[in-house]
C-alpha cells in the first residue's frame, strides 16, 4: 500500500489513522518525520522510536545540511511525494551538493534513524 503525506499519520512510527484524502492533516502529522531527520543531521542524537543514534555535523556543518534540505524540497522533491520518495531526494541532493563530506552520510544516517531506510528498487 502506498501512503502520500496527506493520506495517513503515524505516530511512533506506525500506522495511527487515515485522513481522509488531501489537505485533512496528514502533511502536517507526517512533515515531522523529516523535520527530525533535519535536526538530528545537525544535532545529532538518538531517536526514540528506533533507537538508532546519528553523529550530527554540528553548528559547523549546518548550512551544508541546509543547503541539502532545501535543494530537494524546492528542485528534486516531485508532487506529492511519498515519505520514501521525499527520503530519495533528500539523498538525491546530498549526493549532489556534499560528495564526501561530512553532511552527506550524517543526513543519510539521519534518514535511517527516522525508519526512511534506502530502498532499492527492482526492475522487473
Amino acid at each position: 500500500m502506498l501512503w502520500t503525506y496527506s493520506e495517513a499519520v503515524f505516530v511512533d512510527g506506525r500506522f495511527a489513522f487515515p485522513v481522509g484524502g488531501p489537505g485533512y492533516g496528514g502533511e502536517h502529522w507526517n512533515s515531522t518525520i523529516l523535520s527530525h531527520a533535519f535536526h538530528l543531521a545537525i544535532e545529532g542524537g538518538v531517536n526514540r522510536t528506533t533507537g538508532l543514534s546519528v553523529e550530527g555535523v554540528g553548528d559547523a556543518g549546518r548550512g551544508e545540511v541546509e543547503r541539502i534540505f532545501f535543494r530537494a524540497m524546492t528542485e528534486l522533491m516531485p508532487p506529492a511525494a511519498t515519505l520514501p520518495v521525499a527520503a530519495g531526494a533528500i539523498r538525491q541532493a546530498a549526493a549532489g551538493l556534499d560528495p564526501g563530506g561530512e553532511a552527506q552520510p550524517a543526513v543519510g544516517q539521519a534518514l535511517r534513524a527516522v525508519g526512511l531506510h534506502q530502498l532499492v528498487l527492482r526492475r522487473r
